[in-house]
Parts: C-alpha cells; structure tokens; sequence
C-alpha cells in the first residue's frame, strides 16, 4: 500500500475513532411521574438546581428521570436518595429501562399527606465512565 494511501485510512480511523468516543457527561432531561403508563405530571430541571413538582404525586405513583444518555444503575444506587421534610431517609427501589431511572419507595407505595425531597447527586456515570455533574433536588407532595 502507498504511503499517501496508508496515511489517508489512518487519519478515517483516527477520525471514527474520534467520533464513537462519548464526549457528553449524562444529565436528567426530564422528570416524570407516571402510574403505570399514564404521565401524571413532568418537570424539566434543566435550569434548576432545588425544584418543586407542582402536582401532588399519588402514593403509588412512581417518579421517572429521563437521562440524556444511558447511565450505570450501580451508581444511580449511590447518588439517589429520598428524604422526608423531617430529615428523615427513605429506602427506594430503582429500575432502569435504557436512559430511565425508576424511582419507588421500598415496598412500592409512598406515604401519604409526606413532603418528599428526591436528592439526585453528581456522579452518576453513563456507559462510559462519564459522571453527571450537577446536584438536583425534586420536592414533592404525596396524597393518597
């Protein structure tokens, strides 16, 4: 092979090379909640660090993160967490399905008539190593 030629494909795998690599740090686009398959009410926290869902959330509802990009559940584990306006910690179950991440309080129901407080901490990482970088916290309501 002639020297310009072999220099014309290292610089196109050099280039897709370039181009697979994940260049963007995972974030929550939209929060939801849903019962079942019905969306009850979302939120965009793209401006927000501290926010409030306006609609009170049924206690079997679930709340939903969608995220830009596919992220690791073993670190949506570690950066999750519910809180109630006493300081009180809740145990939660996640689930994810692609970029989502399925937020239920352990055993499935939330307490009725609680203000909750979701705290959703920096460093939860995409497929790729790549952390989120920012703090956000979702306040909300539950009624029965």
């Amino acid at each position: 092979m002639p020297i310009r030629s072999r220099t014309i494909a290292v610089a196109w795998i050099a280039l897709f090379t370039a181009c697979d690599q994940d260049q963007v740090d995972p974030g929550v686009e939209m929060i939801e909640v849903r019962r079942g398959t019905e969306v009850l009410g979302e939120l965009d926290p793209s401006q927000l660090s501290d926010t409030t869902l306006e609609e009170d959330v049924p206690i079997d509802a679930e709340i939903v993160l969608l995220f830009n990009e596919p992220v690791t559940l073993s670190s949506a584990r570690e950066k999750i967490t519910l809180h109630d306006t006493e300081g009180g910690t809740h145990p939660i179950e996640l689930k994810q399905r692609l970029d989502e991440i399925t937020v239920q309080p352990e055993g499935g129901l939330f307490m009725p008539e609680i203000t909750y407080s979701l705290a959703i901490a920096a460093g939860i990482q995409d497929t790729s190593g790549r952390d989120s970088n920012r703090n956000l916290t979702v306040n909300f309501y539950t009624v029965e």
